[in-house]
């Protein structure tokens, strides 16, 4: 949720109403589990990106999902970003290079 809003917050007016208005039809549905970015979790982000993930390219925010991940046993990730691999999980897209 947090990348998804942060690429978004380029644009202005109906293209970000219409997105939160997504967001909150995702958080009212059973369905989906959004987890809270809380202060646990962002202290095991912190703590993933100073030490397991020292020497990578991931963000705080990719440690964060790491995070989650993990406790969720998710093991596949919507991203053509292969690093995410070299945390133990599958990438579902290709890199495409030109």
């Amino acid at each position: 949720m947090l990348e998804t809003l942060a690429h978004f917050a380029r644009y202005r007016g109906s293209v970000r109403v219409r997105l939160g208005r997504r967001v909150a039809s995702l958080r009212a549905d059973p369905r989906y589990t959004i987890v809270p970015h809380d202060r646990r979790l962002s202290e095991a982000a912190l703590d993933l990106y100073v030490g397991e993930f020292a020497d990578s390219t991931f963000s705080l925010q990719d440690c964060a999902e790491i995070e989650i991940m993990r406790e969720y046993g998710i093991t596949s990730i919507l991203t053509a970003d292969q690093e995410f691999a070299r945390a133990g999980f599958t990438p579902l897209l290709r890199r495409y290079l030109d």
